[in-house]
């Protein structure tokens, strides 16, 4: 039979493992702008173009026509996927329309995450129309498409809150313009003005926790610990209740 510190000592090693080691992500391509912009996933480097910079660490894309372009198709064209980004607004117009990340080519169908010139968040040709307005306060926030083909569902998030669902699995063209970040698919003169951080693409279908820990992370502007300085601190917090225990126990 186990001893009671064994007894006491599994659940906290189990709950501290899964606290650590969250269900795996099929992160395909991440972009923190700590250096250029560099995959820190994937082998999918960007080129800056029209005075977009990387400064900060985050992209600034200007007040005209900046923009990342990418030599890929980042974005899955079919089946589950997951396109999230951090992005602040600089300059709030209901003039024109906007794209924060866009690839394909227009009725292929294609693909982007921006807004209309009534300022609603639309999600490719496929989503034109969310309903959601776009955030009128020049902060940043974390923007998610998750695309979930064995549900036949498409979901919008925004800092981790399901704001829009769609009733099936939004798909894209292979052809047409690669990846590109802050404009739209050639084309078409569709810019973010504004900031853009901590991109990720995914292979799959990314759950709610995973965003929640992912909006945890804050903005560019307020960052907290990595996941592995969060683990340490969780550890050590352990070791202090064990050690404690053994006191009182003595």
């Amino acid at each position: 039979m186990p001893s009671l510190r064994v007894r006491f000592l599994a659940p906290a090693l189990l709950a501290l493992a899964a606290f650590a080691h969250p269900a795996q992500a099929q992160l395909l391509h991440s972009y923190t702008f700590s250096s250029g912009v560099t995959d820190g996933t994937g082998t999918q480097n960007g080129t800056l173009f029209n005075g977009a910079t990387v400064a900060g660490g985050y992209l600034q894309l200007g007040t005209g026509n900046g923009y990342v372009q990418f030599g890929a198709h980042l974005v899955p064209t079919s089946g589950s996927y997951s396109v999230g980004l951090w992005a602040r607004e600089n300059s709030f117009s209901g003039c024109c329309y906007t794209e924060m990340i866009s690839q394909g080519a227009s009725g292929g169908p294609g693909f982007y995450l921006g807004s209309n010139p009534s300022h609603g968040i639309r999600a490719g040709d496929q989503w034109l129309s969310t309903g959601v307005p776009f955030p009128n306060d020049n902060a940043w926030h974390l923007y998610t498409l998750v695309v979930n083909s064995s549900l036949n569902t498409s979901d919008l998030w925004i800092d981790a809150n399901l704001v829009a669902s769609l009733g099936f699995a939004i798909t894209s063209t292979s052809g047409g313009t690669d990846t590109r970040l802050g404009g739209q698919f050639a084309p078409y003169a569709e810019y973010f003005v504004g900031d853009i951080d901590d991109v990720r693409i995914y292979g799959n279908a990314i759950s709610q926790s995973d965003m929640q820990a992912w909006s945890l992370n804050g903005s560019p502007t307020s960052p907290v610990p990595e996941p592995a300085t969060v683990g340490l601190m969780a550890a050590g917090l352990v070791a202090v209740g064990l050690f404690a225990r053994r006191k009182r126990t003595r």
